[in-house]
């Protein structure tokens, strides 16, 4: 729907004019702020900004919706078997989506949307909260970059202003980077495991399954099957009923290495009946009424 409101029509021109200068890689500089009449930067226009870099840097040219045609092709690229081999042996092996962009529209995209953040905050005095900074760190996490992620959270975690990096954001940084697929490599997952642990150090809050899932599931495709059960226990013991996928799949790793009865049976039936009843609530709240219920 397009905006009528003139206050509507500037403000997603304003938004449309920055990503063109990012995809023009024309500098956010001082002749720039300069050029701008007012400071119309506020959360909600920053944080729009960063999250529209995904879609304009990150996505495949291959990726549905980005082709031209009635025919969407799953992304598709020439294999190199020699350089997957090496990568894969030394954990450097990036699979999930991040396999099929173009890194040069990754970087570039990388780039301008941390000079942006930081153009606003030198060149107008925007002071970022607990939202616009952690739209940037899902960049950072989108791109792969996870070295710049990490210093980018201890930068904005050591600030006086505080409240930067929160649970919320952290929790979900962890989600994202089960998504993109960095939980690949053995080091990354401990880094998603360094990550929740500040979390739980920050006293922000319980790490939930939104916190746990994915690195259960990295772990169990890690081969590194009991970490992913004690991962699993101690979800459970904070007080969360783990997805029934998740729980599967644990189950299913460990009779496959011969150690199912790591899990006794009085969890197993606590597991289940947990799983049973979060699926009664659903169902209620939905209106729908089980045979038990009748």
């Amino acid at each position: 729907m397009v905006p009528t409101k003139p206050f509507q029509r500037s403000y997603y021109a304003m938004v449309h004019q920055v990503m063109s200068i990012m995809l023009q890689d024309r500098p956010f500089d001082a002749q720039l702020a300069s050029s701008t009449i007012s400071n119309p930067w506020t959360t909600d226009s920053v944080s729009d900004i960063l999250r529209a870099v995904p879609r304009f840097f990150f996505q495949s040219p291959r990726s549905i919706g980005r082709q031209k045609g009635f025919r969407h092709r799953s992304p598709l690229k020439q294999r190199n078997l020699k350089q997957e081999y090496f990568k894969n042996s030394h954990n450097v092996l990036v699979l999930g989506p991040a396999a099929y962009r173009d890194p040069k529209r990754v970087a570039l995209g990388l780039d301008k949307a941390m000079e942006f953040y930081f153009w606003v905050e030198n060149s107008f005095g925007f002071a970022h909260d607990e939202r616009s900074c952690k739209e940037m760190a899902i960049v950072l996490a989108k791109g792969n970059h996870l070295k710049g992620l990490w210093n980018f959270l201890k930068d904005m975690s050591r600030r006086e202003t505080g409240g930067l990096v929160t649970t919320s954001t952290l929790t979900c940084l962890i989600k994202v980077l089960g998504e993109e697929g960095y939980y690949c490599a053995v080091n990354e997952i401990d880094k998603g495991i360094e990550m929740m642990r500040t979390m739980q150090q920050m006293n922000h809050g319980v790490a939930t399954n939104s916190s746990y899932t994915p690195i259960i599931h990295a772990l169990c495709e890690a081969g590194r099957v009991l970490e992913a059960k004690d991962f699993l226990l101690e979800l459970i013991d904070g007080g969360s009923t783990p997805r029934e996928y998740t729980y599967e799949l644990v189950c299913n790793a460990l009779n496959s290495v011969g150690s199912a009865i790591l899990i006794d049976d009085e969890l197993h039936k606590r597991i289940r009946n947990g799983i049973e009843s979060r699926c009664r609530q659903v169902m209620k709240l939905k209106g729908i009424t089980s045979p038990d219920d009748k």
